[in-house]
């Protein structure tokens, strides 16, 4: 019996060890996007949510600076992304999730959600971090221009008009 255990143990211990590794980062593309959250938004009323049109790419930038063609990226994943409040004290105590979509800047019925937060913790201050969805966003970024669309679900009333900084990273993996 322990004989037959023993192969077995190995091939365990064996396949657990595989990991597919992810490909190496080409190059990041980083956002910073300014945005305001409403006073007074009521807890009770839904999903609210802050548009914000016409973010450009920078895409022929980017391959410029790392002397690639557009053909030339497969994939592009979300690295991280956090909200902050601005000089306003405020925190961000009052929302239960947070959601950040990608939006085509041509038909704003296509979007995913590329970062979210499903449970906000009571005690979160004036910085929210964002947890990257498994979603691809390839196809958004290698355009011109998009959209997002930060949505949220409250736990109490919005406190003030709170000045937002949402920045997000992109990483180009090589194929």
């Amino acid at each position: 019996m322990k004989k037959a255990l023993l192969p077995i143990l190995v091939i365990l211990i064996l396949a657990s060890s595989c990991k597919k590794e992810e490909p190496p980062t080409l190059f990041t593309m980083d956002y910073i996007i300014d945005f305001t959250i409403p006073t007074g938004l009521d807890p009770f009323g839904g999903i609210h949510g802050v548009k914000i049109r016409d973010i450009p790419t920078n895409i022929g930038s980017y391959l410029i600076a790392n002397n690639m063609e557009l053909e030339d990226i497969i994939e592009i994943d979300q690295a991280f992304a956090k909200l902050t409040a601005d000089f306003s004290g405020v925190e961000y105590n009052f929302i239960r999730t947070a959601t950040v979509r990608i939006v085509d800047s041509d038909d704003d019925t296509i979007y995913n959600p590329i970062f979210e937060r499903l449970q906000v913790p009571n005690n979160t201050g004036p910085v929210l971090d964002m947890i990257p969805t498994l979603i691809n966003p390839t196809e958004f970024l290698k355009k011109e221009t998009f959209d997002i669309w930060f949505e949220m679900e409250l736990r109490d009333f919005s406190p003030s008009l709170l000045d937002s900084r949402l920045t997000f990273q992109f990483k180009v993996l090589d194929k």
